[in-house]
């Protein structure tokens, strides 16, 4: 970002790229992974995903925290499943 500025508002130079790639740092940032479901909660997130290799079948990743990005296409035709897990109470 640009510097010497007094105003509200900053100019991002070198593109929006260099400004993602800021707030990814020290994260395991896997990127082209086809999510096919998420299922989260407050223990984490387990994301059911396309094999890296592109070998058929699934793979299911847990991890703390998750953004997953989706086409708008994605989201009309409704093939991905979200669900959240909600803890149970009184066992």
């Amino acid at each position: 970002m640009s510097e010497g500025h007094d105003g509200p508002d900053w100019l991002v130079t070198g593109g929006y790229g260099g400004l993602a790639d800021g707030f990814a740092a020290g994260l395991d940032v896997r990127l082209s992974r086809p999510v096919a479901a998420v299922d989260w909660g407050t223990d984490g997130v387990s994301l059911t995903v396309n094999p890296a290799d592109g070998s058929p079948g699934r793979e299911l990743e847990t991890v703390d925290r998750a953004v997953v990005t989706v086409p708008l296409g994605v989201l009309q035709a409704v093939t991905l499943r979200v669900v959240e897990r909600r803890q149970q109470q009184g066992v």
